[in-house]
């Protein structure tokens, strides 16, 4: 649930701090998000790992059947391309 994630998120200290969030999202997808956090792990492309993100994120309509040529799932895709393409080696 977003109320209860957001509220333990609050509790620790520093928590508008980059670092103490993305611990907070890695501590998250080994535990209460795991099943995320294991199609993360298991991703072999960038299509796959949006999929799997989205599992993660649950935004509005992310369940129903996806494309990535539009939609909240085409937006998606387009800005993790962008930076995916700007910080790959």
């Amino acid at each position: 649930m977003v109320t209860s994630s957001v509220t333990k998120l609050k509790s620790k200290q520093n928590f508008n701090s980059l670092q103490t969030q993305l611990n907070f999202v890695i501590e998250e997808l080994n535990s209460t998000e795991k099943k995320a956090g294991d199609q993360l792990k298991s991703a072999k492309n960038l299509s796959e790992a949006v999929v799997a993100a989205a599992y993660y994120e649950r935004f509005k309509d992310f369940d129903k059947t996806g494309s990535f040529f539009g939609g909240e799932w085409g937006n998606r895709y387009y800005y993790t391309l962008q930076i995916f393409n700007k910080y790959k080696k």
